[in-house]
């Protein structure tokens, strides 16, 4: 892998986070080479920290990286052993296996067993380890807000509680008050039936992103296999082979899928829609919309 052969996928958008500053990616590999070529590749669009063995790379994981890009072949710690010290350190870090390392165990096997974001050959190309890195970014960032958010909601959902407390006091020791004091508990009350409910649809956004990116992240690995096998097959068909045009029409089925996984990984609000049965379900297009946007 070479300095030139990414140059060719070179884009010059950046990936900001929801700081607006650029999203920040750890590189994990104990070969300078490599390092350097994805730090040159990748620096224009995320901030690249670099580490050069397992035991560093589980030193500088912390609340400022998106994703992790690891190689699994390497002095010391392996890429195996520090993928789950990592996961240790913080469970919901996309950590993406960068690798070689096909020829002493089956990247389906890694997969199966360790569930990363994904895995990348090394040599595999740019564009395709680019979208992913995009893809994780987008994903741990969703998490980290709606982590952020229940916990602002929780501190204020306790602050209102302690304010009912006190109110509740106040109408023991001062009967003369009671009217007005149970004027502001209602109000009281009111504020805090909006948080909860506020709590309760933050709660649903959650378990809708999360199982949402959860099923996206399963389907989206095998799906990319597909495509390629499919791309594959395709260059080294002739223009008349008889299976030509199966094989096309199960690589666009495939692509229709992944546009579909893209709308999952998208998931900003919790909005539904009428299903069979009067049950509903989520309505994918609306939901991977900000609110207010046009459908």
């Amino acid at each position: 892998m070479s300095v030139n052969e990414f140059d060719i996928f070179r884009d010059d958008d950046k990936a900001p986070s929801s700081e607006g500053k650029q999203s920040s990616i750890l590189i994990i590999d104990d070969d300078a080479s490599i390092r350097e070529s994805l730090e040159t590749t990748l620096k224009d669009m995320f901030d690249i920290v670099l580490c050069s063995s397992g035991e560093a790379g589980i030193q500088a994981v912390n609340s400022d990286v998106d994703a992790v890009i690891l190689d699994i072949k390497m002095e010391g710690k392996d890429g195996f052993e520090t993928f789950r010290e990592i996961r240790e350190k913080d469970i919901y870090i996309p950590i993406i296996y960068h690798s070689a390392y096909q020829d002493l165990k089956d990247p389906y096997e890694i997969m199966n067993e360790f569930r990363p974001f994904g895995f990348i050959s090394k040599g595999q190309g740019f564009a395709e380890l680019v979208s992913l890195l995009n893809s994780a970014v987008a994903y741990h960032q969703k998490i980290v807000e709606n982590q952020v958010l229940l916990r602002e909601l929780r501190e204020l959902n306790t602050s209102l509680e302690d304010k009912v407390e006190q109110r509740t006091l106040e109408i023991a020791n001062k009967n003369e008050l009671l009217k007005e004091t149970n004027a502001a508990l209602e109000n009281e009350i009111v504020e805090r039936k909006k948080v909860e409910k506020a709590l309760q649809e933050a709660e649903r956004v959650k378990t809708a992103v999360e199982t949402a990116g959860a099923a996206a992240h399963e389907i989206n690995t095998p799906l990319q296999m597909v495509i390629g096998s499919c791309e594959l097959m395709l260059l080294k068909m002739d223009a008349d082979a008889p299976l030509r045009e199966k094989v096309a029409h199960i690589m666009e089925a495939g692509k229709m899928i992944g546009e579909i996984v893209q709308k999952m990984q998208n998931i900003r609000q919790y909005v539904t829609k009428n299903y069979i049965d009067d049950r509903n379900i989520i309505d994918l297009d609306a939901s991977s919309q900000e609110k207010g946007e046009p459908e």
